[in-house]
């Protein structure tokens, strides 16, 4: 019989054959799994044997409902599927093990990636995406729990959502189109955590930016570039595979992350491109957040141009810094009364609260209120963001309560030229004017051994241009005599806003929702009236 395994052909279209040392893979071993390889049934066959007198001697068995013969038939120089190798009655009577019969699939689901006949992508990809929205789906109603903080909610999306999405990237990533339907679901994840509707639109960037996440396009290439260079440096025969890649098709792995590389990192990487001539030389963990890096500029490039339709939000954020100042990264415990006023802190910096104007586009509202703030009943103000913190006279009394420190601080920076109504606004939701900010926004760091660079991890360092400026502000005192309800609010500014928006949005709310078409349209004659009588009484 001859040797078993697989010959896997490698290296140049010359050497294919007269390589004396040819490149055989026998199988794969991975805890109680099994992959055996056969070029012939024959050697199937011998290999079922060899397994089933193993098991015989330890005294094991197998489990045959998850085992499968699986048959790799290539393509001719027309491009036509070959004549399969292994007949259906051969297979029926002699691939035995432990004596029970192997059945002939055409797909097979190995260490959690859909493995079919033709090795497609999209067929390996479609179980993920499946698997990624219903664990979206069953953690949606936790991830939207308004009493569960912010910070709590963005480490499940990081260590259980991303990762489940993003199984077996190593193999599709550096293909955007095959990631569009994982963004999609990754996007909704990040949703549910600010509490905006899937119907609600949205700049995907501001979500990003403001969750301090990256694309999933841009996670998955990071991945495969790392895969690629790990391989250098393991013991198997992966690594003879790529120290020996095939020459005579026109793609493979190896081949298309090479061009891949050559292409998009080097065009969009802030390095230049001759830093990236030795790339392959690179620790696998460096050649990821370098991928990971120029992916990112090309997406943030991409809307950022002037046909966006969101170009204003987006520059309009990036202006103010506001994600220089991550609510998820508050390492500090706060009560979770705050919870809620923090979420709206991140939706009016990404501009997704409805406005008196937009509600009138959704026929909430009557034209009227288009130009008059429906709360306060102005006559002349419009309702926008600026006007709810800073003008509006029905939050009043709460803003006496809860941002009177913070005016105080604003008044006290003295910028060379006056703040104006949206300069305030962005300094209370925590970002710059003027590249002036308030000194204690972000709450001070808990733990005194908590260096800078710990939260500038892997997924969330490249959005950012400079570090936490909580890091900066770890000095100043956060003890106050503000209260929300028989809840003590220390005087740090994010803490202080969510202690305002807490009630104002929530009365906001309840208002807009009893009088949606407040006033009511007057009659010249008042109706008539008959109670206990039946419509045709």
């Amino acid at each position: 019989m001859p040797m078993p395994g697989c010959l896997v052909p490698s290296g140049k279209k010359d050497q294919v054959h007269t390589n004396p040392d040819p490149l055989r893979c026998h199988g794969l071993l991975f805890a109680d799994d099994l992959v055996a390889l056969a070029s012939v049934p024959d050697e199937l066959i011998g290999i079922c044997v060899h397994v089933t007198a193993w098991c015989e001697e330890n005294e094991m068995q197998v489990g045959i409902h998850k085992c499968g013969i699986m048959e790799f038939v290539g393509n001719d120089k027309d491009g036509f599927p070959m004549t399969a190798v292994f007949p259906e009655e051969a297979l029926e009577c002699d691939m035995l093990l432990c004596g029970q019969q192997v059945p002939l699939v055409e797909t097979y689901t190995y260490l959690g990636i859909e493995i079919t006949t033709t090795l497609s992508f999209d067929e390996i990809i479609a179980p993920r995406v499946e698997s990624g929205r219903k664990t979206v789906m069953s953690l949606a109603p936790f991830l939207s729990c308004p009493i569960i903080p912010m910070s709590s909610r963005w480490i499940v999306v990081q260590m259980v959502v991303l990762p489940r999405l993003l199984y077996g990237a190593e193999i599709y990533g550096m293909c955007r189109d095959l990631t569009k339907a994982t963004q999609n679901h990754f996007n909704f994840a990040l949703r549910c955590v600010l509490g905006i509707p899937r119907w609600r639109h949205m700049s995907s960037l501001l979500l990003w930016k403001e969750m301090r996440m990256k694309p999933i396009c841009a996670i998955a290439a990071g991945r495969r570039a790392r895969a690629h260079n790990k391989c250098f440096q393991l013991r198997t025969w992966v690594n003879q595979l790529i120290n020996r890649p095939l020459r005579i098709q026109k793609w493979t792995w190896v081949s298309g992350t090479k061009r891949w590389i050559g292409m998009q990192c080097k065009k969009h990487s802030h390095l230049p491109a001759e830093a990236w001539a030795d790339w392959t030389s690179w620790e696998p963990q460096e050649t990821k957040k370098r991928a990971e890096a120029a992916i990112v500029v090309r997406e943030f490039g991409i809307r950022g141009k002037d046909g966006y339709r969101d170009r204003a939000e987006v520059r309009k954020h990036a202006t103010r810094e506001y994600e220089l100042k991550h609510l998820v990264h508050a390492r500090v415990p706060y009560d979770p009364a705050l919870v809620t006023g923090m979420t709206w802190i991140s939706r009016f910096r990404t501009t997704t609260v409805a406005t008196a104007a937009q509600m009138f586009a959704w026929g909430k509202l009557e034209p009227c209120w288009t130009t008059r703030c429906p709360c306060c009943r102005g006559e002349t103000t419009q309702e926008d963001a600026a006007h709810i913190f800073l003008e509006c006279s029905r939050w009043h009394e709460h803003r006496q309560t809860y941002l009177s420190p913070i005016i105080r601080q604003i008044a006290e920076l003295a910028p060379p030229v006056p703040f104006t109504r949206t300069d305030r606004l962005a300094l209370l939701l925590g970002g710059t004017a003027q590249a002036l900010s308030l000194p204690v926004w972000l709450p001070p760091r808990t733990d005194p051994y908590e260096s800078d660079s710990e939260s500038d991890d892997d997924s969330s360092s490249e959005l950012s241009s400079s570090s936490d400026i909580s890091s900066r502000s770890s000095d100043h005192s956060v003890v106050g005599g503000t209260r929300l309800g028989d809840i003590p609010v220390p005087e740090v500014g994010c803490l202080q806003v969510a202690a305002f928006l807490t009630p104002v949005m929530r009365l906001r709310q309840r208002h807009l929702g009893e009088h949606p078409h407040w006033p009511p349209p007057r009659s010249e004659e008042p109706p008539i009236r008959t109670p206990g009588q039946r419509p045709a009484g």
